[in-house]
């Protein structure tokens, strides 16, 4: 099976691009002949590994149209249009409440919409109007060479001298979308 996938921004440092680099690579190491499209010229900026940029680039060669389309952003401008014959499932991460208009007029374009959590299943559902028999709950899992918890010797408010007894720890972009505001105002109000 030919697998084109649409995900130019792949190459960058963000959580998504991490992601999409992390499915193309189990894909295809699955066994699926992976065509990435919408690619920039390419050039080896230092963003990823050299390793992950030579296999990425590999993706781009291929002489045949894809079985199907997989879009890893298609509520984005890079969503599909008329030279995307056949099947076309999207994913979205995007964690938002609601989704606005422009997100319904592109994921109404897939044939197939995966999302990682229940709570993107249901807010594309309620918000974006997505027909439920094309939402698809598909977890993504933990990539356990990157992350590996384990027990700490160290108590993390002894580190701080806090009169609480726990800190928060937010690991995220500071963007309005992810809502560090509301876990501020949480806290206050508690």
């Amino acid at each position: 099976m030919r697998l084109g996938i649409i995900a130019p921004l792949v190459f960058g440092s963000s959580g998504f691009a991490r992601a999409g680099r992390q499915i193309m690579f189990n894909l295809a190491d699955s066994g699926v002949e992976l065509q990435l499209y919408g690619i920039p010229k390419l050039n080896y900026d230092g963003i990823i590994s050299r390793e992950e940029f030579n296999r990425l680039s590999d993706f781009t060669i291929f002489n045949e149209p894809p079985d199907i389309w997989f879009n890893l952003a298609p509520q984005c401008m890079f969503s599909y249009n008329e030279s995307h014959k056949g099947y076309k499932i999207g994913m979205s991460m995007f964690e938002t409440l609601y989704n606005p208009p422009s997100f319904v007029q592109q994921c109404t374009k897939c044939d197939e919409l995966w999302v990682p959590s229940e709570f993107n299943f249901t807010t594309f559902n309620e918000s974006s109007k997505v027909p439920k028999e094309k939402l698809a709950y598909m977890p993504l899992g933990v990539e356990t060479d990157l992350y590996s918890p384990r027990p700490s010797k160290y108590k993390i408010t002894d580190s701080f001298n806090t009169e609480y007894d726990f800190v928060y720890g937010i690991i995220c972009g500071y963007s309005a979308r992810k809502g560090v505001d509301l876990v501020l105002t949480a806290h206050h109000e508690l």
